[in-house]
């Protein structure tokens, strides 16, 4: 194991790394921020946040793992097979995206955290799918670190999921996410032999043009995810502009105003309404309480 973790720093560029944990703290950022979207959207809208929870998640866990890969072993001629590296991105998608949007649905906190330990080993799958891709060289693979590295992501996935549903901090949450994304990588790199053909190049040409699709993909990534959250969040204040004249309006009527919903939950009422059945200023009671207190007052 700890030979194992030498290896991994001795053929790992630290610019590289440090970019891709840096990205992935982004992507995790802009994930939190889709998810709590899809939780609260109004029920036409909340599809489109889910389907961009999937994408986001997707996209951030494969871009995370491709500019990581770009500063490991930079001394081999490595090269990419194009179908299965597009396989790997659509696996990100499905595998992790698909159980994070799940469980932006879920009303309970355990399936809630199911559904991220499935996300969790979604990572996982991307990951050795991806280094499937790896053209050009011989891979060894260490079986009880790829087990760990999936564990691990499970485990921090299932946290941020449950993290996110009490009370702690965002950033608690995206560290975890963070946790999770780099942990199943480089616990999984630390247990991966490669031998292949030395390079004198600093940046080997497919390594390069690798980075380049990344980087597309990341700009992609982070433009569009800032531009749906700069759009929401102009519409959630002209929805709190509208709300607060509504609201003011109803006060200034001079009748009694009162909405009941299909569950029978009383969703607007005004002042008046409380003034004329001598009900209090801030009743928030059920339909079934407001007809008791109706009965009550007849009956007085």
């Amino acid at each position: 194991m700890q030979t194992s973790l030498v290896s991994l720093f001795d053929g790992q560029s630290a610019g590289f790394l440090l970019a891709a944990i840096v990205l992935c703290y982004l992507s995790a950022w802009l994930l939190m921020h889709f998810v709590q979207q899809a939780e609260s959207a109004a029920k036409g809208e909340k599809p489109w946040w889910l389907l961009g929870t999937a994408a986001i998640s997707g996209t951030g866990v494969w871009t995370t793992h491709f500019v990581a890969m770009l500063g490991y072993r930079t001394d081999l001629l490595l090269s990419y097979d194009a179908a299965r590296t597009l396989n790997s991105a659509f696996v990100a998608i499905v595998a992790v995206g698909g159980p994070l949007a799940v469980s932006a649905r879920c009303a309970r906190t355990w399936t809630c955290a199911a559904a991220g330990a499935l996300s969790g080993f979604g990572i996982g799958a991307m990951h050795l799918i991806g280094m499937a891709a790896l053209k050009d060289c011989t891979q060894a693979h260490s079986l009880a670190l790829d087990i760990i590295a999936c564990l691990i992501g499970a485990a921090c996935m299932s946290l941020a999921r449950i993290a996110a549903r009490s009370s702690y901090k965002l950033a608690t949450t995206v560290s975890l996410i963070v946790a999770a994304v780099c942990g199943t990588h480089f616990v999984s790199i630390a247990g991966t032999e490669l031998i292949g053909t030395a390079s004198d190049q600093i940046i080997p040409i497919m390594q390069l043009q690798l980075g380049i699709l990344a980087a597309t993909g990341a700009a992609t990534l982070l433009f569009g995810t800032l531009l749906a959250l700069v759009v929401a969040s102009r519409l959630e204040g002209q929805e709190a502009i509208h709300a607060r004249l509504l609201a003011t309006t109803l006060q200034n009527m001079s009748n009694g105003i009162l909405k009941v919903s299909k569950e029978e939950i009383v969703e607007i009422y005004n002042e008046k309404l409380c003034t004329m059945l001598l009900l209090p200023p801030r009743w928030n009671g059920a339909w079934h309480d407001f007809i008791v207190l109706l009965a009550n007052d007849r009956q007085c």
